[in-house]
């Protein structure tokens, strides 16, 4: 999306509001029609790696509503630093070249422009914008000043990036810049349920490739039948578009460690649905998830998400996995 001479990357809609322009990553539409209480369609609101970006000076003036969060200022692929958002004030970001980068040659192959500001939202809070003063022209980045792939990835709080400290470091950021491209990401913490209006969402997004980690959040909410039946819709809808569509089953997780009998065989049921859907579409291109995230060693202690050490290895496996889909 292109407003006010920036680039809103990851954004569907914005809404201005007297505490500030809101970024959605989804329709508005179908905001309160995903999950099944408010913290589920709290996560939908959620600015999980949205961007503003733009080539040229400013001062950017930020927010943050219900709770505070960070975001991570990047030039083109250099990261510059980590900026703290509180909840109810303004924090204001000079953005002004002048860095080593502007003074010697760099003369390597890089995923962005260096003249490209990119201020990455965390996974956590929801983001707005008070203000961009322009100091001087703003542009919207080039097609040729930023990766030309792009992937839209929906899953799990693991895909919306549980547990990275920083944004930048999570596996879906990581595996995008393993692969050269851009992603949207869709992550639904703790509300990955494969509602009909987020598959038909996904049906319509501008992307060139589709990846779905689903199943997760729904072991133990939904009964497995009612899982195969939304899952196999929402891949329906991503193989209609005609797009590279990847399905990942549940990652590794607590349910797999469990002494309880019946709670383990419910989360290889969901795993075992996964593969039944894969082997009914022979364009679907289905990886194994605990082939992705499958060392305890590489767990936070709820043994349901990864470490930093998790997420960068789950990074390297999915790069690998997918470096040869042709999208």
């Amino acid at each position: 999306m292109i407003w006010n001479d920036v680039e809103l990357f990851n954004v569907e809609e914005i809404e201005e509001t007297g505490a500030g322009i809101r970024l959605y990553r989804f329709p508005k539409n179908i905001l309160n029609k995903i999950g099944i209480e408010y913290f589920n369609r709290y996560v939908a609101r959620m600015t999980t790696g949205c961007e503003i970006r733009f080539v040229g000076e400013a001062m950017i003036t930020l927010g943050a509503m219900e709770e505070d969060g960070y975001v991570e200022i990047f030039r083109g692929d250099f990261q510059c630093r980590r900026q703290l958002i509180k909840k109810g004030e303004k924090t204001s970001i000079q953005l002004s070249y002048g860095q080593a980068i502007d003074k010697y040659p760099l003369k390597y192959n890089m995923q962005y422009s260096k003249d490209v500001w990119r201020v990455v939202f965390a996974h956590d809070f929801c983001g707005v914008i008070y203000d961009i003063d322009k100091y001087g022209q703003l542009r919207p980045p080039r097609k040729d000043e930023v990766p030309s792939k792009t992937i839209l990835a929906y899953g799990s709080s693991i895909t919306h990036g549980a547990n990275s400290n920083l944004y930048s470091l999570s596996y879906l950021a990581r595996t995008g810049v393993l692969l050269n491209a851009q992603m949207l990401n869709k992550g639904m913490g703790g509300s990955c349920f494969c509602e009909k209006e987020m598959a038909n969402y996904i049906k319509t997004a501008e992307c060139d490739c589709i990846m779905l980690e689903l199943g997760a959040n729904m072991i133990g909410v939904f009964p497995p039948d009612e899982f195969y039946k939304r899952a196999s819709y929402v891949v329906k809808c991503a193989l209609n578009t005609g797009k590279k569509t990847v399905l990942i089953s549940p990652y590794l997780n607590c349910k797999d460690f469990s002494s309880n009998d019946d709670e383990r065989n419910l989360s290889e049921e969901f795993h075992k649905l996964c593969k039944k859907i894969a082997s009914e579409h022979k364009d679907l291109l289905f990886i194994d998830g605990k082939t992705i995230l499958s060392d305890v060693s590489q767990f936070t202690t709820d043994l349901t998400h990864p470490s930093m050490l998790g997420h960068n290895i789950m990074a390297e496996k999915l790069s690998i996995a997918l470096i040869n889909i042709n999208f």
